[in-house]
């Protein structure tokens, strides 16, 4: 591999590939290209990526990436993990169908007494997901008394 180089193109794919297999799926993706790779060189056909895993080609550089400029020696992509990973807000459905949930729980926890497995049947959900969603929506097992 120590010869081996990749294209810009093929590069840019395999920023863009959807990894649902993760570094395994990657490390085959790029064993296999190597074997089809004419000169050393993987270009975008050795890879044989399936395209419904993978964003559409578009020349602007991918969210939180940054390319260097064309003909430099360092084509490899910059990674600001900041502007990538920035927080999107809450639809008005995301916010409804969260607060409908807690009003559940919080209810499931009033009519179980605060049995975390009864709560759990109650709702379809497993004990894990139910404490989970406990410290999402900051509530506790203890009764609220009016």
């Amino acid at each position: 591999w120590d010869d081996l180089t990749i294209s810009a193109r093929a590069k840019e794919a395999l920023l863009r590939h959807i990894w649902p297999g993760n570094i395994r799926e990657l490390r085959n993706v790029i064993t296999r290209a190597s074997k089809l790779a004419d000169n050393r060189v993987i270009e975008v056909e050795d890879l044989m990526l399936q395209t419904p895993n993978s964003v559409p080609f578009s020349k602007a550089p991918l969210p939180g990436f940054a390319m260097e400029a064309a003909g430099s020696r360092r084509p490899l992509p910059v990674y600001r993990p900041r502007e990538a990973l920035a927080p999107r807000p809450l639809s008005p459905h995301k916010i409804a169908a969260q607060s409908a949930e807690r009003d559940e729980m919080a209810r499931a926890i009033e009519q179980c007494g605060g049995d975390v497995t009864a709560c759990g049947q109650l709702l379809g959900m497993s004990r894990a997901t139910f404490y989970r969603k406990l410290k999402q929506y900051n509530l506790s097992l203890e009764r609220q008394d009016a």
